[in-house]
């Protein structure tokens, strides 16, 4: 609910990492957390799988996102981290158009990808039949970072999504052999 509220305004800023990370938590950690539960995952393990796989997820969708966000005035990247790469705007989509922004969607990528490995250390020392669908949810996830990578980021207004066939023969995958 605080993440929803933090979604429901006009324009939306956030001001550094910590806000992003809080964000993160609210709307995707959280819900990590639920799952843990619900799927007998539990303790230090649970909460520090729901951390690193919740933020990578989300910043993926960020990542993703940032021109339909910017055409609803809302902008997820950090003012701190925007500035650092001289990215200043009136607009939401000027700020999104700056020729530095790659910079900025390449930091955040490689954030992304730290807590993707830190989910994978995770799982790796799970019971994977308990958290199958978690495991799903990261290769999804993980394979749309990758193709956003490969797309690149100067061209953020071409859509990038995974394939139903390739998150289908996933899923087979995961439920049939565990990984």
């Amino acid at each position: 609910i605080d993440g929803m509220e933090m979604d429901a305004v006009d324009a939306l800023r956030l001001q550094d990492m910590t806000e992003l990370v809080l964000y993160c938590d609210r709307v995707a950690c959280a819900v990590g957390r639920l799952s843990n539960a619900v799927f007998g995952l539990s303790g230090n393990q649970a909460d520090e799988l729901a951390k690193s796989l919740g933020e990578a997820l989300q910043l993926t969708n960020v990542l993703r996102d940032i021109c339909e966000d910017a055409e609803r005035d809302h902008v997820y990247l950090p003012a701190d981290l925007l500035t650092r790469h001289g990215i200043i705007g009136p607009t939401a989509n000027d700020i999104v158009k700056h020729p530095e922004m790659a910079k900025v969607c390449i930091e955040l990528a490689k954030r992304a990808e730290d807590n993707y490995q830190k989910a994978s250390s995770i799982i790796d020392r799970c019971d994977k039949k308990l958290i199958q669908p978690a495991i799903i949810m990261m290769k999804s996830y993980h394979q749309l970072l990758r193709l956003l990578e490969r797309r690149g980021w100067e061209r953020l207004d071409v859509p990038v999504k995974v394939s139903k066939l390739w998150k289908l023969l996933l899923a087979a995958r995961i439920l049939i052999f565990g990984s």
